[in-house]
């Protein structure tokens, strides 16, 4: 997604900014889900307390979880920690290369920590738990920042109408994925919302950040004339809204860890493939 912006804009990074980027994508998701599998474990705990639930039996317990991506992380705590050592190694690294690059990255560093503060074990943090504010606004605003507005800051490049007009449209094609994560986890989330419950208006927040998308992106295309751009994120927002209804109804971890998930980099991927194509 990041080299997406860059391409649109035609910038140039340096390819640590990339790595940067990746590891710290990285560290940030290990410390989070490092501490995430805990709650899961107690509950496995009272599953196989029983005496007479035997090997086979846990074993299908273990298979039916309904969050295999937790049930994961526990078996395999240390790799989670492993990459996140790993991770920060290499992120402190290129900081000492790049030390100006730390102002840039710093809002994302601290929007981060707050964000998994409930999950680590600090007597502190954890009266933050369930108290979150605007989650998927918060979310979207982090991705959207990281992708396609740092970039452009560490570029130094222009924020143009191109820039603003691109920026909004990403910002809401990102919004409808993690309202789509929201609904799947209003059962066990109980967040504190501002100004509206976005699970109980569901339906209603999911049609109107469609309604406004298309109107900017219309808008965009007006003023850019990119239809190439236009035209991929008009795809991955087609393909979001169209499989809407597979995503309200289904709680599958393959589903929306890796198909939905990995929707967020469908329209600069598709932007990519539909430059070189046109290039040649």
């Amino acid at each position: 997604m990041t080299f997406g912006t860059v391409r649109l804009f035609e910038i140039q990074l340096d390819p640590d900014f990339y790595i940067l980027v990746f590891f710290s994508t990285l560290s940030s998701y290990c410390l989070h889900w490092y501490f995430t599998s805990e709650g899961l474990q107690i509950e496995k705990n009272e599953l196989t307390s029983d005496s007479m639930i035997n090997n086979q039996t846990i074993t299908i317990i273990n298979h039916t979880l309904p969050e295999l991506r937790l049930t994961w992380n526990i078996k395999y705590k240390r790799i989670l920690l492993l990459l996140l050592i790993v991770s920060t190694i290499i992120i402190g690294f290129i900081f000492l290369i790049r030390p100006i690059w730390i102002f840039f990255f710093m809002p994302t560093a601290i929007a981060t920590l707050i964000y998994t503060a409930p999950k680590l074990p600090i007597s502190v943090f954890k009266k933050l738990e369930g108290k979150a504010l605007a989650k998927t606004f918060y979310l979207t605003t982090i991705w959207t920042y990281v992708t396609c507005i740092l970039p452009l800051q560490v570029a130094d490049a222009k924020i143009n109408k191109l820039a603003v007009l691109y920026i909004t449209c990403q910002f809401l094609f990102i919004y409808l994925i993690c309202l789509l994560f929201d609904y799947r986890d209003r059962k066990k989330d109980n967040f504190n919302f501002i100004i509206i419950n976005t699970n109980k208006h569901f339906n209603k927040i999911f049609q109107f950040i469609s309604g406004l998308f298309i109107l900017i992106l219309s808008v965009f295309y007006l003023i850019t004339h990119n239809g190439v751009m236009t035209l991929s994120l008009l795809i991955g927002f087609l393909t979001v809204y169209s499989t809407s209804k597979k995503s309200i109804n289904t709680s599958s971890d393959y589903w929306y860890y890796f198909t939905l998930d990995g929707l967020m980099a469908l329209p600069v991927t598709v932007y990519i493939l539909l430059t070189f194509l046109l290039n040649n």
